[in-house]
Formats: C-alpha cells, sequence, structure tokens
C-alpha cells in the first residue's frame, strides 16, 4: 500500500510538471514577438527537455528555479517566472499581483533583510535587526557574495546588467532560491556574514520593512527647484496622469522656477498609453532646464518616457543607466501553468520609441552618479545634489578659460565635445581644434555649419547646438560632483 501511494504520488508531480513545461514550449514562442533573439530554439528546447527528464526528482524550489533560469534565458526583462514570494516581502520580483499556486510547497518566504548593490559592494539596507542595517555582505550561505551572485545571475529575467544588479538583490533575499540554487544549505536558516536568519514565515507582518510611497506622483518645491516624483505610469485613484499633468504645468506657469528635478528612479512602468500629457508639457517648456534621475529601477513605460524626453527636449540625464532599453519587448501577458498554477509573464509586442538602429540596451546618463554604501548611510542623495547643484552652476557667469569636456546629444548618440584653450573639438564630426572666443559661434563640420549658442557657467557649459535645421542639447563639464 505505502509503495502504490508513493508511485501515485510521483506520477501526480511528473504529471502537473510535464504539463508546465509542456506550456512553456508552446506558448513562449507563440506569444512572444522574437523569443529567440537572445538564445536559440535549439537550446531552449535542450533545456527544457533536460528538466523534464530531471524534475520528478526534484524538489519543488529547484524545478521552479530551473524554470526561472530557462524563461530568463529569452533575454529580456518582460518575458520572467513570476516567483511565488510573499506578497508581504513588497519584491518587483513578481512584477505585479498574481495568484499564488494552491501547493503550500509553492509559497515561497522572505528573509528578514534587504539587500542594495552600490558601486562598492552589496549592503544591507533594511532589516528586522536593526543593527544589520548598513554592513557590507561578505558571505550568503556557503558562497562569498560574489560567487552567489553569479549563482543567482541566470534566475535573473532583465534587459540589461543595470535591471540584473537590482533584480539578483532582490532574488538573494529568497531563502528556497537561495537553497534551490545552492546558495544555502536549507531555506530555513540562512546565514548573512556570519549572523543566522530564520526565514519570515509566509503571511506575516514586515513591520520594519521600508515602506514606499504609495503615491504614483506627485511635486513639491525644494529651494529653488521644483522636484516631481513619477513612481508609476498610471493613474492615481483621485487623479489621472493628465490632470496632474494640467496641474504641474499651471503651477510652473504661475510660479518660478530654476529648474525641474523630474524623478523617474523608483518607477518601473505602467501604461506608456498614459504619457503624453507629460511629455507635451516639457516640450512646451523649453527654456525650463529639466534635469531627469534615472537608474536600474527605470523600466518599461517609465524607459519610454525618458526616451521620448531625450529626442524631443533638451532634458539632462543624471544618475544610473536605466533598466530597460529604449527599443525593446514589453507589454508582457500572464500564462498560468496548468500544472502548478505558477504564473510567467511573456512580452508580446516590439516597442521602438527610438530609431531602429539604436541598439542601446538603455538610456545612459549625462552625468553619472553611483550611490554609494557611504551615501546611504548618510542619507545622501548625491544624484539629486548633483543635478542641483549643476542647475545652480549654470545659472552663474563664467569664462571659457581652460579645459573642458562634455556631450552633445543627437538622437540617441552622444557625441564628445571639448573645448581647450578656447579651441574647439568635435572630432566624430570632423571638428577639429576650431579657436572660439565666445560662447555662441558657428563652425564647419562633415554634418555643414554648426551653431551652437551656450550659456557658460560655473563650471558647467549647458546650451544648444543647431545643425541642418535641427536642434540638441550640449553639456559641457570642469566638474560635476556635488560636495560630499
Amino acid at each position: 500500500m505505502l509503495l502504490a501511494l508513493f508511485f501515485s504520488a510521483t506520477i501526480s508531480v511528473t504529471a502537473n510538471w510535464n504539463a508546465d513545461l509542456d506550456a512553456l514550449q508552446r506558448e513562449i514562442p507563440n506569444v512572444h514577438p522574437n523569443a529567440f533573439h537572445a538564445t536559440t530554439r535549439e537550446s531552449y528546447d535542450a533545456a527544457i527537455a533536460k528538466l523534464r527528464a530531471s524534475a520528478p526528482l526534484m524538489p519543488p524550489n529547484v524545478v521552479v528555479a530551473e524554470m526561472a533560469r530557462i524563461v530568463a534565458s529569452i533575454g529580456d526583462g518582460h518575458t520572467r517566472v513570476a516567483i511565488p514570494v510573499d506578497p508581504n516581502a513588497g519584491f518587483f520580483s513578481g512584477y505585479t499581483a498574481t495568484k499564488l499556486p494552491d501547493d503550500p510547497a509553492l509559497h515561497f518566504r522572505h528573509l528578514p533583510v534587504r539587500f542594495t548593490w552600490f558601486g562598492d559592494g552589496v549592503f544591507i539596507t533594511s532589516a528586522a535587526n536593526k543593527e544589520l542595517i548598513g554592513r557590507r555582505v561578505t558571505k550568503i550561505g556557503s558562497m562569498s557574495i560574489d560567487n552567489a551572485i553569479n549563482a543567482m545571475a541566470p534566475l535573473a529575467a532583465a534587459d540589461n546588467d543595470a535591471m540584473r544588479r537590482f533584480v539578483i538583490t532582490e532574488l538573494l533575499a529568497i531563502p528556497e532560491l537561495l537553497e534551490a540554487v545552492k546558495i544555502a544549505p536549507s531555506a530555513d536558516r540562512v546565514a548573512i556574514n556570519d549572523v543566522m536568519l530564520d526565514a519570515v514565515p509566509f503571511g506575516a507582518d514586515v513591520p520594519w520593512l521600508e515602506k514606499k510611497d504609495p503615491r504614483p506622483f506627485w511635486f513639491e518645491p525644494r529651494g529653488k527647484f521644483l522636484y516631481v516624483a513619477l513612481n508609476q505610469v498610471a493613474n492615481a485613484p483621485d487623479e489621472t496622469i493628465a490632470a496632474f499633468a494640467d496641474r504641474l504645468f499651471k503651477y510652473l506657469d504661475q510660479h518660478h522656477s530654476d529648474g525641474v528635478m523630474l524623478d523617474l528612479r523608483a518607477n518601473s512602468g505602467g501604461n506608456n498609453a498614459l504619457l503624453k500629457p507629460i511629455v507635451h508639457g516639457f516640450v512646451r517648456h523649453p527654456s525650463l532646464p529639466l534635469f531627469v534621475l534615472i537608474g536600474r529601477r527605470t523600466f518599461s513605460a517609465a524607459v519610454d518616457l525618458a526616451t521620448e524626453l531625450e529626442q524631443n527636449t533638451n532634458a539632462i540625464f543624471v544618475g544610473e543607466p536605466t533598466g530597460g532599453r529604449p527599443n525593446g519587448y514589453g507589454d508582457s501577458r500572464k500564462i498560468v501553468l496548468p500544472g502548478s498554477g505558477l504564473t510567467v509573464r511573456v512580452a508580446t509586442l516590439y516597442w521602438q520609441r527610438s530609431d531602429p538602429r539604436d541598439f542601446r540596451d538603455a538610456i545612459p546618463p549625462h552625468l553619472t552618479v553611483s550611490q554609494s554604501s557611504a551615501d546611504f548611510i548618510a542619507h545622501r542623495d548625491l544624484a539629486l545634489q548633483t543635478a542641483m547643484h549643476v542647475a545652480e552652476a549654470m545659472r552663474k557667469k563664467g569664462t571659457l578659460d581652460g579645459n573642458w569636456t562634455g556631450i552633445i546629444t543627437i538622437d540617441w548618440k552622444r557625441i564628445p565635445i571639448t573645448i581647450t584653450d578656447h579651441a574647439v573639438s568635435v572630432p566624430d564630426l570632423g571638428v577639429k581644434s576650431v579657436p572660439i572666443q565666445q560662447p555662441k559661434f558657428t563652425v564647419d563640420s562633415t554634418e555643414g555649419p554648426l551653431q551652437f549658442d551656450l550659456k557658460v557657467g560655473d563650471g558647467v557649459i549647458g546650451g544648444t547646438m543647431t545643425a541642418q535645421g535641427r536642434t540638441f542639447p550640449v553639456l559641457i563639464t570642469r566638474r560635476i560632483s556635488a560636495e560630499r
């Protein structure tokens, strides 16, 4: 009788996983507009066949990890397995609210810590035990942090390395995945450095978790500037984005501001059909200095917005590269796997917001400002400080004396420009060491006459270059970092 029961359970599990793998093999290539842009059909099918053969002998968390690995090989952030983690964990990884599978074995927990990958390493940035906050992570489970990152990276569906860094740090806080990829021997207790942490019981409250601002958008004056947070491309319960844009630009028309700081760093996307009022508003205010804060969490419709602003305004981008591509796959569809009840999201459209020759995997900042652990500990927003510092410096009077380096943004391209001892060079356009004396000047180039209209500030030069009837933003600096 025991043998019969064991045999029956094994067959049931095998049939469930087979149904899931059949759906993955069939549905992703059918739904995705180009499922094999980053992998091959042969590799994809071989990975599914390998998992089909081994799944009956695997614990459920290992099967989920292997499914995530297979789906992540498709190579875009909109095509992913929605990890069935506790909704209270507040992760981005689930992408949107997803009905959890009925099987309790597919209810993944989370650790009582959160990680952030700074330029100087991975640090604990939130924890139930406040004494852990600010500590650098050197080891998770049995692996060094570098090895743990490498072990988890293949499970992280992402458009680029910027987004991958963000997703990996979330996956590293899910003990069932740590066990599945052999970072930790147990999902119940995991060592972070030398501290043993128990997994948070599924469904438990997490009062220690940093609360996210529930508002999708808002603005407020900060000194001489207007800070605008756009955290979702979605309508609020009591206000549409169109109404918000109308209120924002009416405020700007009625109140003087030295510039706008548009913060997209927490914006993982939404409905890009809602973007026009924001874009059109900034297009109608060309003389208003616009600084756009971007980072690894800037994804999907938020990248569409950044792309529109890059193409149609003189916006200066500050921070880290976006987590998504200006041209890429999006509008994901949910597919519920028939055997397990797991949810998979699959991109359904290719969005070409930029030139078809724009193969960038991210929108890069004009001013790269990566937050460090010291900035976090000091509660210092260096990207915002830098943007304000540059905006203030632009309003001061300076001279062309000295050595300068910067970029001209022409469509999606960033063209280097230097001014050295009153001589301008733009090598990509055939301009080599042409003497200039004033910030307004015209030089000949391979593209015809280039007309520059620059304003020289204190260590910063801003302005425009006009060529063939089109105008492009210019940013040149001697120093760009705010005082620490």
